[in-house]
């Protein structure tokens, strides 16, 4: 396998669980292609594509994507704390659908928050791809693990104030309260790193 299909797998590996170990990556690479790799021959092919690696980050005995952490320290005590954990690991295709950093499942949760968005910003002229960006934001800021009241509470704020993009001066309590409870729906059915790919209804079904 050439070294670019090799940097897929890590990057979606990354995309998906936020970090692992060079072991469990030459687990995960031994599965979906039957080749086996050391860690010294991964890390040697990640010091070689240093100039593409984008968000991806690693060390001697981790790789991990700068999206969900800053540092070193940062991606080693989440690693030590869920890293035990069992993986959600999806057939090929859909796996390596991860590794582009903006992928993530359009489910129906998500597809429903979409056009609740897309509906209450009808009166802007690029309500489609306002909505679609909003929606990507509040599905990074759900699995970097920020609280739904967070979130909601900094929508509210942005839709009451007319200097922001996504201004909603008649985004009412009835509306509110419909949203929240989509970002629960949402929550609860999105892949997290913290769940090590998993959603919080498969880890509670299973």
């Amino acid at each position: 396998m050439d070294r670019q299909s090799t940097l897929r797998y890590i990057r979606a590996a990354c995309h998906l669980y936020g970090v692992v170990s060079f072991k469990e990556m030459s687990r995960l690479l031994e599965y979906y292609t039957t080749q086996k790799y050391k860690s010294n021959q991964l890390v040697q092919i990640l010091e070689k594509n240093d100039h593409v690696l984008k968000d991806i980050r690693y060390n001697k005995e981790l790789v991990y994507s700068d999206i969900y952490f800053e540092n070193d320290q940062d991606a080693s005590s989440f690693h030590q704390t869920y890293g035990a954990y069992k993986k959600y690991v999806p057939e090929q295709e859909v796996f390596l659908r991860y590794a582009s950093e903006q992928y993530y499942e359009q489910d129906p949760a998500i597809q429903k928050l979409t056009a609740f968005l897309e509906k209450q910003m009808a009166s802007h002229e690029m309500a489609k791809y306002m909505s679609g960006q909003l929606v990507d934001n509040i599905v990074f800021s759900l699995q970097a693990e920020i609280p739904v009241e967070e979130i909601l509470d900094e929508l509210l704020a942005g839709f009451e104030d007319e200097h922001f993009l996504f201004y909603l001066p008649d985004f009412g309590q009835k509306a509110a309260y419909q949203l929240e409870k989509m970002l629960n729906e949402v929550k609860l059915n999105l892949r997290r790193i913290s769940l090590r790919g998993f959603t919080e209804k498969e880890r509670m079904t299973s």
